[in-house]
């Protein structure tokens, strides 16, 4: 693999030093745990109080010394003479050195040197970060600023070749055992765990592998124990741990009976037999190892040359992340020159200016807590992508429908849409209701007298509800029924939790209490009081739009929908047959 890297390497002229992995730092403003390192069982109280004494103390000074004694000097050859362990170097540096070292051999540039056509490398490797604006939580390695950088420089480029792909899977472990139809994820997921657990340190990619943390640094929500997922209870978060528990078991059982296992055994030993779990290279618990390493970092690119798919990235996916943060991991082709052509290349440019010895971040998406939690093993304490699921069920108004017309018109509707008329599901959010929501309501709390109408004559025929538009309010009465089931729908909500937003509040001020907890119960408080409080934030902006709508709409709101007027455009699209989703 190195061969295929060689056409960016020329470019590299010296090393130079690079800071490989220092102390805990903490960073600015926006600092947000995130995949780029590795949750642990959490400091102690005595931990975050001696972290915040040291940084009150020294400041930013204690940094700017750090990098200064990193100035100057060869790793390779100084970096034993530095080390603070008596002549041993110190194992997270060691490694942080080789993946360094490592990136500099496959073209990757990370001088802190200018060359010809490259700026200095802006960026430094810490060994452990804590995010202060969230409790100090260890957020593990993260990327820092070693030099101010400007909004839209160009932080590193990584070359595809250097990545774990689906295609790099194929070539490896065979089309036979992986073929053409296996998911990216599987494929992926495969070709991590034979290069960890079967090449180990003879693998191309070991000083990357190296640096992964194991499942329990990370503990994404479904690894959890029956005893934690307990502190989840009321969070709609269970469910869809629930679901992931099971899909991974399934995925499992299916390369064992049909896919990779089945078709190529002599390459995946030491696999778990049915009832069993074992400690072979492909068992079980190394699969569940390999997608927490993929859904805690694979990054899907776009516009490759051989087409979109997932990757992982070395360097790329030790940057944390923000939910502030607009800036996000990129690809581009090569370029073609008569000279050679250039791999494709992973970038990644700064979306806004950072200072000397800020942590640099990007952004994995606009996650909810709950996402975050089960994917990357955290919760946030301010999150503006939060939401919170509630549900509703279609049920009949014997009095309103007595012959059961309008309930099976709602049943037919909601079916042909694709849902299941007893459990629809639908997010809140900080700052609105879905789109989704209030049309799917405005047809549950439909009654007969919204589908009446009265013909000239003075005798009265029931309209069919399909054809009622409800992407805008109907009448007074119905849009306050839609409210008051959102009101009714967060009450049930809130419920289901044991404990109250109060008794979690207050869990929560007792810092020395707070801390004392296991990492995983202390993001399973952050997540459900976050819930709870977005819940609340529902009631009462729902109660102010109930008291708006029984205030009385506008005029052209009263008006019954099929009684409204077709635009031009609707009357063309009717007379074409064109059917509008």
């Amino acid at each position: 693999h190195k061969t295929l890297i060689m056409a960016r390497a020329s470019r590299v002229l010296c090393f130079g030093a690079l800071l490989s992995g220092s102390a805990a730092f903490t960073s600015g403003n926006r600092a947000l745990m995130g995949r780029g390192g590795t949750q642990r069982q959490g400091p102690t109280a005595a931990d975050h109080s001696r972290t915040r004494r040291d940084m009150s103390s020294t400041g930013e000074d204690s940094w700017v010394e750090a990098l200064r004694e990193a100035e100057g000097k060869d790793i390779k050859k100084d970096f034993f003479a530095s080390s603070k362990f008596g002549g041993a170097e110190d194992p997270a540096r060691a490694a942080n050195r080789l993946l360094l070292e490592w990136l500099l051999e496959n073209g990757v540039y990370i001088s802190e040197a200018s060359s010809w056509g490259e700026a200095p490398h802006p960026l430094g490797l810490s060994t452990e970060t804590y995010d202060e604006n969230n409790d100090n939580e260890a957020s593990g390695r993260g990327l820092i600023a070693r030099k101010p950088i400007n909004e839209g420089d160009r932080l590193f480029s990584i070359p595809v070749p250097l990545c774990l792909t689906k295609p790099m899977a194929r070539e490896v472990l065979g089309k036979r055992a992986i073929p053409a139809s296996t998911s990216d994820y599987i494929a992926i997921a495969l070709l991590l765990m034979n290069e960890r657990y079967v090449k180990g340190d003879s693998s191309f990619w070991w000083p990357y592998i190296n640096i992964l943390p194991e499942t329990v640094e990370v503990n994404p929500s479904y690894t959890w124990s029956g005893e934690e997922l307990a502190l989840l209870e009321g969070s709609p978060c269970i469910k869809a741990t629930e679901s992931m528990q099971a899909k991974l078991r399934r995925e499992y059982a299916y390369l064992l009976s049909e896919g990779a296992f089945a078709l190529d055994p002599s390459k995946f030993p030491g696999v778990d037999q049915e009832g069993q779990e074992g400690q072979g290279p492909f068992c079980f618990k190394h699969f569940e190892w390999a997608f927490t390493m993929l859904f805690s970092r694979a990054i899907r690119l776009e516009k490759l040359s051989s087409g979109d798919g997932v990757a992982l990235v070395p360097y790329a996916d030790l940057i944390n992340h923000s939910p502030f943060s607009t800036a996000y991991i990129s690809a581009r082709q090569g370029e073609k020159s008569w000279f050679g052509d250039e791999p494709d290349e992973v970038v990644v440019y700064a979306d806004r200016a950072f200072k000397k010895m800020e942590q640099v971040f990007i952004s994995y998406g606009q996650k909810s807590n709950a996402e975050l939690l089960l994917l990357y093993g955290f919760a946030l304490e301010r999150n503006p992508f939060n939401s919170v699921e509630v549900s509703f069920g279609l049920a009949r108004d014997e009095e309103d429908d007595p012959d059961g017309f309008l309930y099976e018109a709602k049943r037919a509707i909601l079916t042909e849409g694709g849902l299941d008329p007893n459990n629809l599901a639908f997010p809140l959010y900080n700052d609105r209701y879905p789109n989704e929501l209030l049309e799917t309501l405005r047809l549950l709390v439909l009654r007969t007298e919204d589908v009446t109408k009265t013909s000239a004559n003075g005798s009265k025929e029931r309209s069919d509800p399909s054809k009622i538009r409800l992407t805008k309010a109907l009448n007074s009465e119905n849009e306050a029924l839609v409210y008051e089931a959102i009101v009714e729908a967060c009450f049930v909500a809130l419920e289901r939790y044991p404990t109250t937003e109060e008794e979690d509040t207050l869990l929560m001020a007792d810092r020395s209490m707070f801390t004392s907890l296991p990492v995983n119960a202390r993001n399973a408080i952050r997540l459900r009081r976050t819930e709870k409080r977005l819940l609340f934030r529902t009631i009462a902006s729902a109660e102010r739009r109930l008291v708006e709508v029984k205030g009385g709409l506008t005029e052209q709101e009263e008006k019954k929908p099929w009684l409204d007027p077709k635009t031009r455009f609707e009357g063309i699209v009717d007379e074409i047959g064109v059917e509008l989703k």
